[in-house]
């Protein structure tokens, strides 16, 4: 039950909210046509990768783009580092629980907090997902962009970004989402996990900027 001194704050908070929805239902989304993502490098944070052989067509029913990406990427320790990038224009589907996408298992236990880490001069919000069920468990960290401001509540972030909406602007949104394949509880995993994210956010940053720079 709301009081009725906050009803009308609710009320514009809600509607607010639904500007997005709104305007993408009735303008269209821009496509996130193949080659913004590709050009990531192989190697980030001095790990090599290879691609994944990931269902295209699954990625594109679940996420609606095509500019994407998923490499696994040997760590120090030995373990596996897997990376997805996915660019489109569409943010709540990047912001809708994406390690069901990605992970296909049902999670009896999902542990969720986000927490800010300084990359440089700069702050990124760094979601940190502990994941358990189905006699498995994972480590996941993602990184949610809307051009280049990381996003840590991103449905209270985005009503900032109404009046660009309004005016017309469009920024991509990116999730970045790395994770283990299982959780291990050493410093060393932990601190590649977090260089290879930031690493792969320093570069999607520098990247866009010189393409929004350029017009493109």
């Amino acid at each position: 039950m709301i009081s009725s001194r906050y009803l009308w704050a609710a009320l514009v908070l809600f509607l607010l909210a639904l500007i997005p929805t709104a305007l993408n239902f009735y303008q269209g989304l821009p496509v996130a046509e193949p080659g913004f993502t590709s050009a990531l490098p192989v190697e980030l944070a001095q790990m090599r990768s290879e691609a994944t052989t990931r269902d295209k067509d699954r990625i594109r029913e679940i996420f609606r783009t095509d500019d994407w990406l998923e490499r696994t990427y040997a760590s120090p320790s030995g373990s596996g580092l897997t990376l997805f990038l996915a660019r489109g224009f569409d943010g709540k589907i990047f912001f809708h629980y994406p390690e069901y996408g990605l992970l296909r298992r049902n999670w009896s236990t999902r542990v969720h907090k986000v927490e800010s880490m300084r990359d440089g001069a700069q702050s990124i919000m760094v979601h940190e997902l502990t994941l358990s069920g189905q006699q498995s468990a994972t480590r996941v960290l993602y990184v949610l962009l809307y051009g280049k401001e990381s996003l840590g509540n991103p449905y209270l972030d985005t009503v900032r970004f109404i009046p660009r909406m309004l005016l017309g602007e469009r920024e991509s949104y990116f999730l970045l989402f790395v994770h283990d394949g299982g959780i291990r509880e050493t410093s060393a995993s932990q601190g590649a996990m977090e260089s290879l994210l930031l690493a792969a956010v320093d570069h999607i940053l520098s990247h866009y900027a010189s393409r929004k720079e350029g017009g493109q």
